[in-house]
């Protein structure tokens, strides 16, 4: 299945002033074609510049969520160049046919508003969380904790505590003065594990130290 054409003309013809431009290319991409790309190994502008702030990233691959199942080898790479993000390289010939529809048109039968979908979605979340977590670095527990739960509003994920590990008696004394409650901790989707992400989570975890 060649994309060639399709996704030149939705994506790599076009420049994104922000990453939120790029992303809903992406998502176009995808209804338009049924074919979905996960993000692989990716760099990040620096904190605190205006790149960081509308780009977000530096260079990113992208690869066909069929990959691991047909050995696919489309795959795209996305770059940053003055102020404006755009696709460097790219190659759109799938060895599959579409497997599924695209989320969007997917019509459930015989069920309910609240009706369990009959596919898996996935949702990166990490521009959204690098958003909230600009430093990962913070004074107090309670900041972090605060930062948090205006994430999970704002994206409708939720968190739970995992793994944690409390400060030594000899270590307490200056912990508590600093206002940290946990040596380190694993805050954990609510689905990780169970093989099932829905679009108002996000699958893995996040560790705070």
């Amino acid at each position: 299945m060649d994309l060639t054409s399709a996704f030149q003309t939705i994506v790599a013809d076009k420049r994104f002033s922000t990453y939120e431009e790029f992303e809903a290319a992406l998502t176009d991409f995808k209804k338009q074609t049924g074919v979905e790309f996960a993000r692989g190994r990716v760099t990040y502008h620096p904190e605190g510049t205006i790149k960081r702030a509308n780009l977000l990233i530096a260079n990113a691959e992208y690869v066909c969520r069929c990959k691991r199942s047909t050995e696919c080898e489309a795959a795209f790479k996305l770059g940053s160049r003055r102020l404006f993000l755009h696709v460097i390289k790219f190659y759109m010939l799938h060895n599959h046919g579409v497997s599924r529809a695209a989320p969007e048109d997917e019509e459930q039968k015989g069920g309910g508003e609240h009706s369990s979908p009959a596919y898996e979605v996935l949702e990166d979340l990490t521009p959204q969380f690098m958003r909230f977590f600009p430093s990962d670095r913070m004074d107090t527990y309670e900041a972090f904790h605060e930062r948090m739960r205006e994430f999970q509003q704002a994206t409708g994920s939720v968190y739970v505590l995992g793994r944690s590990n409390k400060w030594s008696q000899k270590e307490q004394a200056a912990a508590a003065s600093s206002r940290l409650t946990y040596k380190n901790v694993t805050l954990q989707c609510v689905h990780f594990g169970s093989g099932s992400s829905r679009r108002s989570s996000v699958e893995g975890s996040t560790r705070l130290k």
